[in-house]
């Protein structure tokens, strides 16, 4: 269960994060940097708590090439979405704000489908939990946006998954020439959909807010930290232990959505009248 859970004693509390993003998305990379910060800050701040994090897949451009086919410009693809002046205001913001958290972003290359970048993903954190994957992660990310590599190639994704320590390229390759994982990044990508995600980053703390966009480190720690969070977990954890449940969030749930575009920093909160399914 995704969430905020507790040991049976009830002493130390866990605070889960889930976010939904793509490797095609270099805000992603920027929110997975912050999230990482805020994460790193919160369990120096919060000794007592537990923080756990994991990536679910989505998929932003269906109409990319396959990885069977061949890939397009990375730049290309930018102009005919944005346009080339805006385009270059975007470029210039996005490369400002990457270089806050140690990002060197390189908008050239190639791009297609990232599906098996995805499945890489799943794989570390099905074999490794969250440290494996977020070294996947790491590598998938900083690969493409920083040094033009292309998404879909199978040596850069069998290499990636080597420099982790999680299986030798062999392995790696052996892997995503199979179809091994295929159906259930579908099926996430599909129950993000389900969900009305439409965006990404879309974070998810604790099964109770949500935050929309590449967020400040701040943003992120003042909401997976925030005293309500924490305490809520005894909660909640007591009415639903474990299991797949439907949370109505007429009244226990709440989203918080933090949109990079609004003027005013400060979290605003709006209820969430639809299921929220679990798993």
């Amino acid at each position: 269960m995704l969430g905020v859970v507790a040991n049976h004693d009830g002493v130390r509390p866990t605070v889960q994060l889930m976010m939904v993003s793509d490797f095609n998305c270099p805000w992603c990379y920027v929110a997975h940097k912050e999230v990482q910060i805020a994460l790193a800050h919160a369990r120096k701040t919060h000794p007592n708590t537990t923080f756990s994090m994991e990536y679910r897949p989505f998929e932003l451009d269906p109409t990319l090439p396959s990885m069977k086919e061949k890939p397009m410009c990375r730049i290309a693809c930018y102009k005919a979405k944005f346009g080339e002046e805006k385009m270059k205001k975007v470029s210039e913001v996005l490369k400002e704000r990457g270089r806050r958290v140690g990002i060197d972003f390189n908008l050239a290359g190639k791009t297609r489908q990232t599906t098996n970048a995805h499945r890489l993903s799943l794989k570390a954190w099905l074999c490794g939990g969250e440290a494996a994957q977020t070294k996947m992660v790491s590598a998938l990310f900083a690969a493409y946006f920083e040094k033009e590599t292309d998404i879909g190639c199978y040596d850069f994704l069998s290499k990636a998954a080597e420099s982790t320590g999680l299986m030798t390229a062999e392995h790696a390759r052996a892997f995503l020439m199979s179809d091994k994982l295929l159906d259930e990044v579908k099926c996430l990508i599909r129950h993000s959909v389900l969900r009305e995600i439409k965006g990404v980053p879309f974070t998810i703390v604790a099964n109770q807010w949500a935050i929309q966009g590449a967020e400040t480190a701040e943003s992120f720690y003042r909401v997976s930290s925030s005293r309500q969070v924490i305490i809520n977990h005894f909660y909640l954890s007591r009415l639903w232990p474990s299991g797949s449940q439907c949370f109505y969030r007429r009244r226990l749930f709440r989203w918080i959505y933090v949109s990079t575009t609004r003027r005013r920093r400060s979290l605003s909160l709006s209820f969430y009248r639809r299921p929220f399914f679990v798993t």
